[in-house]
Order: C-alpha cells, then sequence, then structure tokens
C-alpha cells in the first residue's frame, strides 16, 4: 500500500474498527482506541478519507493483495461473484450527490461490487473490485475514468477484464445473475470463463435446434455430484451439462436513434 506510515497506521485502525462485533442495530463503527473520545477518532477518519493520497486505488490495494495471494491455495479456481445493488438514502438531505437508484424516489446511491470466494466452500474471501454510483460520476477502486453513463453490462466487461490483467494464481470464473445473461456480453467476453444464470425464455442451438433453455434443462439427465451444505444441512447435489451455442441477434441496451440497434450472432 504506497501510503506513508502515518496514514498506514490509521488504516489499520479504522480495519480493526470495522471488525470488532457491535449489537444488530447500531450505526456506524465501534471505537477501538481506549483512550480517544469518539469524536476524536471521527474527526481523524474525516482528515483520513479527506486526504489526497487516500485514493480508492490505494485503499483497495490491501484487499487485492490478500485475495491475489488467497488464490495460491484454491483447488482449481478462483469464483469471482459480480452484483449491483442499491443503497438507499432518503432522509439524508444534506447528501447532494444522490441520485434515483430504482426511481424517482428512492434516492440514494448504487454499489457495484465483485467478490472473489473459496472455490471448495464458497467462503467469501475479499472484494477485488468496487464502485459506487452517485448523480454526477462512478468513485471506483480501480478505474478512475468510468463512464457514469455506462450500462451494467458495458462497466461489467471493463471490469472483468481488469481482474483478468491481475496476477491470480488460478483462472477465474465470473459469475453474474440473470442480467448478465447478455448476448452482446458474452461474445465480448470471449477467452474468460463465466457462468450466467440464464432466462428461462432465453432461446439457444442444441444439436442443431433451436430451443428455449427451460425446455432444454427438462430433457437433460442429471447424476448425483456431491453432498454440500445448504443452510447448515446436508443437500445432495445434481448436475447435468449440455454443449450449446448462442446464435441469436444480441440488443443491446443503449438506444440508438431511438432504436435498439441489433447485433446478428456469427
Amino acid at each position: 500500500m504506497d501510503l506513508e506510515r502515518r496514514l498506514k497506521c490509521r488504516y489499520h485502525q479504522l480495519v480493526r474498527s470495522h471488525m470488532i462485533t457491535s449489537d444488530l442495530l447500531s450505526a456506524g463503527v465501534k471505537s477501538s482506541l481506549k483512550s480517544n473520545k469518539a469524536f476524536s477518532q471521527t474527526q481523524a477518519a474525516w482528515r483520513f478519507f479527506n486526504n489526497d493520497r487516500c485514493t480508492l486505488f490505494a485503499l483497495a490495494a490491501p484487499m487485492l493483495e490478500h485475495a491475489i495471494e488467497s488464490s495460491k491455495a484454491f483447488k482449481e479456481y478462483g469464483l469471482v461473484v459480480h452484483d449491483w445493488s442499491g443503497l438507499s438514502f432518503k432522509k439524508h438531505h444534506s447528501k447532494e450527490d444522490r441520485y434515483g437508484v430504482r426511481n424517482k424516489q428512492d434516492l440514494g446511491y448504487e454499489l457495484q461490487a465483485s467478490l472473489l470466494i473459496d472455490d471448495k466452500e464458497g467462503g467469501p474471501i475479499s472484494p477485488v473490485a468496487l464502485n459506487v454510483v452517485t448523480d454526477t460520476k462512478v468513485l471506483s477502486t480501480y478505474n478512475e475514468n468510468i463512464n457514469r453513463n455506462s450500462t451494467h453490462l458495458e462497466e461489467l466487461e471493463q471490469r472483468i477484464h481488469y481482474l483478468e490483467s491481475c496476477d491470480f494464481q488460478k483462472p477465474l470464473v465470473h459469475i453474474v445473475d440473470r442480467e448478465g445473461d447478455s448476448v452482446q456480453l458474452m461474445r465480448n467476453l470471449k477467452g474468460v470463463q463465466w457462468l450466467v444464470r440464464c432466462r428461462s425464455s432465453s432461446h439457444i442451438d442444441h444439436q442443431g435446434k433451436s430451443i428455449r433453455v427451460d425446455n432444454l434443462a427438462k430433457q437433460l439427465t442429471f447424476t448425483q455430484a456431491r453432498t454440500i451444505q445448504y443452510k447448515g444441512h446436508d443437500a445432495e447435489l445434481y448436475l447435468a451439462e449440455a454443449n450449446v451455442s448462442v446464435t441469436r441477434a444480441a440488443k443491446p441496451q443503449r438506444p440508438e436513434d431511438g432504436k435498439r440497434k441489433k447485433i446478428n450472432g456469427d
């Protein structure tokens, strides 16, 4: 972490403050300094975060280094989960950079997060990329120049290519929820390993015929793979696989001349 010793010490204090177990309903971090008053710590934290040398990239660097080091112990892959979530700040009127995340009344910010998890037990290792979208810009741990008007998938493509350029010791598999069921994203991630939860109505080509995903799933033979832990209980995992091709036209979210432009499949 490229910070002077004083700032590093403050960084470690702030991290320890977040690690102290607090009551479920208490707000904010808990004081970890026995001799200092709460206001003194708040003031010190404010000075730390407003120091120009404490960039988001520098603050996130120890987490990324930990993730890369931890990847040495993975069995086969590093699993990276990508998701978006709204941060509601409806009553925080002093925050002038809020915007309507889901609608005009739901004021706040959007968090775009990428979390590395273990490929053996599925436990979390570390966040590896974080963005906070405000009304005017994107605050990011990996890119200072993200276009505020980029769609989710346009930004996600950049984030995935960034993570692929890091020195992880095992190949990465990028896991995206149903929003990632995008032909254009899949084609732009050529050479990258990914896992997407498909829409059941999506069409794919299987054995020379076009078929809906849910109809193909009904035709497959599932076999028992192993026993896993699900909500504290043993559960049996069944898997099936099939080779398919995606040849349908892409429909980008961004309109051109008021219309969505189709991109034909290869």
